[in-house]
């Protein structure tokens, strides 16, 4: 089994502020996703908001790469955000836990419209 890797966020885009960057961001990951599962960190960004994450795992799923990553996060933003994520696309989302332990996260349910991502 290939061992999961580590890959900083902040190695794949300059910018996390909306929809459109977290779907490039994804074009950026591909290449990684075809050599095994990868662990996003997320930790060192400043501003990120859940539209980036939105992106980002809109075309993950669209791709059949959802399952192939997983986030550390220690911040509990980042981590909140991901819970909506989950709540929002109906998608499980694994956390690397400080301890290494992987974890399910909790999603947060949210009555909101679903929205795709459209590329023009």
């Amino acid at each position: 089994m290939i061992e999961d890797r580590m890959v900083s966020l902040l190695d794949l885009s300059p910018a996390f502020s909306t929809r459109r960057r977290g779907a490039e961001t994804y074009i950026k990951l591909l290449p990684l996703l075809q050599d095994g599962p990868v662990v996003l960190d997320l930790d060192g960004i400043d501003l990120m908001p859940v539209s980036f994450l939105d992106g980002l795992m809109l075309r993950l799923m669209e791709g059949g790469h959802a399952e192939d990553v997983s986030f550390k996060a220690t911040d509990s933003l980042a981590v909140d955000k991901l819970r909506r994520l989950s709540g929002l696309r109906g998608v499980d989302i694994f956390l690397h836990c400080p301890s290494g332990r992987l974890e399910k996260l909790e999603p947060r349910n949210l009555n909101a419209p679903q929205v795709y991502y459209r590329e023009d």
